[in-house]
């Protein structure tokens, strides 16, 4: 799995087997790069073996500056 945040890889995860019908869950972390709003944030899922993105899930996030 890759994290990418507004188009730049964040960070890789796995690799991760599960068989069908079952579930991975796991908190996933990642860090964007700037602060600001709309940030798109997405998750790309791989089959073993193959460079083609099997799904993507994405998420919008506001990025607000740390104290």
């Amino acid at each position: 799995m890759e994290v990418i945040v507004d188009g730049i890889t964040n960070q890789e995860i796995g690799p991760v087997a599960v068989v069908d019908q079952e579930k991975w869950e796991q908190e996933v972390s990642f860090t964007p790069v700037k602060v600001g709003g709309n940030q798109k944030v997405e998750f790309l899922l791989f089959r073993q073996g193959r460079s083609e993105v099997y799904q993507i899930l994405y998420i919008w996030v506001d990025v607000a500056r740390g104290r």
